[in-house]
């Protein structure tokens, strides 16, 4: 099992596109949380290197994620009705 590493937090990064993809770069296996003005959590796990491509790439093993303060989760998988993520 993999370390977790604190790659991006806008509290520290700032909220630069640019840092972002610089911080993320050839990176797999990542996880994207965020907190709205509501307090719910949503995000997305990527399985992929990051990289910045001017078409679709990914697997079927990422997903999105959301849940409110109830706590129950939602996952959103591969619908497997396209190969465009």
């Amino acid at each position: 099992m993999r370390e977790w590493k604190l790659l991006f937090t806008i509290n520290r990064d700032g909220v630069s596109m640019q840092t972002f993809y610089a911080n993320i770069k050839n990176r797999d296996n990542t996880l994207l949380a965020f907190k709205d003005e509501h307090d719910h959590i949503f995000g997305a796990f990527c399985c992929e290197k990051w990289k910045i491509s001017n078409t679709f790439y990914g697997r079927g093993e990422s997903f999105v994620f959301s849940f409110g303060t109830e706590e129950d989760i939602k996952v959103f998988g591969w619908s497997e009705k396209q190969e465009k993520f």
